[in-house]
């Protein structure tokens, strides 16, 4: 309910449904609000199937955030965790947050995602990973 202002039309049309017991799609409502990091890193995982040179920056933020949670989540730390479950773990640490949402990590990811050579980000990237 804390989502209710912020729903889509959609939501809210299931929403009810549920709440008048007439459930009548397989139409899920998901309350799960991503971070500006999540929304960027999904599109990267989505861009970099059509841009290989999207790839490097992928393994760059993946290895990152390995580190992270290695340091941090050793006894749970799987090596497959996608990006989205390590920004949701990294998250749940005060510490990390503010690293997590760093403007220039966030604003690089975006050119990027727009068409920005990846050397011209390198250096946020190389700042991202000394973390």
């Amino acid at each position: 309910m804390d989502n209710l202002d912020t729903m889509q039309t959609k939501a809210l049309t299931a929403l009810k449904a549920v709440a008048q017991g007439k459930e009548s799609s397989d139409f899920k409502i998901t309350t799960r609000a991503y971070t500006q990091l999540e929304v960027l890193l999904l599109g990267l995982e989505q861009q970099a199937q059509y841009r290989p040179e999207l790839i490097e920056v992928h393994d760059a933020v993946y290895a990152a955030l390995s580190r992270l949670i290695s340091e941090n989540f050793s006894s749970e730390w799987k090596p497959y965790w996608s990006l989205i479950r390590m920004v949701e773990a990294l998250n749940s640490q005060p510490s990390l947050r503010a690293h997590l949402s760093a403007p220039e990590l966030l604003q690089a990811l975006f050119d990027v995602l727009h068409g920005r050579e990846v050397d011209a980000i390198r250096p946020v990237l190389e700042a991202f990973a000394e973390l």
